[in-house]
């Protein structure tokens, strides 16, 4: 951890590193639509963004004008969840332009790899899991291989 890391606050330590799923975000999102004006909407949308917004304070009052669903909405990506603007507005966080484009925008991966591990135990000792967890990995490896060779996925 560099130095300047060492000085960063927990929030700004999770603007470092940390991306909002766009899945669940639009998910959450998509209830307001009705409850908000198209030009709310959009503002609101358009905070999800590697793309610079001309003026963001422009685009967080339009949202503010949006009524109690999209000021609640508003207060949470920004005072509720501290470090929620940070992390689904490229500009507001502290992650490398590079690596921010190599990320993926979603968490879908990892919550089916959750699922696939948790599919055939939980609860277990620790050898049980170690084992567990190292037959998981060889069937992983297996099904790679497998893509791999033949083309045929999983």
């Amino acid at each position: 951890m560099s130095a300047v890391q060492k000085d960063l606050d927990s929030y700004d330590q999770l603007k470092c590193f940390y991306c909002l799923c766009i899945i669940h975000f639009l998910r959450n999102l998509v209830p307001l639509q009705n409850a908000v004006t198209p030009e709310v909407y959009r503002a609101m949308l358009s905070l999800s963004s590697f793309e610079v917004q001309p003026d963001l304070e422009m685009t967080l009052r339009t949202v503010q004008t949006g009524g109690c669903n999209a000021k609640a909405w508003l207060k949470d990506k920004i005072t509720g969840t501290k470090f929620a603007l940070p992390v689904l507005y490229f500009l507001k966080s502290l992650i490398p332009c590079d690596i921010w484009k190599a990320c993926p925008t979603t968490t879908n991966g990892n919550e089916q790899s959750h699922h696939n591990i948790n599919h055939n135990g939980t609860s277990l000792t620790i050898l049980g899991g170690i084992m567990h967890t190292q037959d998981y990995d060889d069937q992983m490896d297996a099904s790679i291989n497998m893509h791999a060779t033949y083309g045929t996925h999983p």
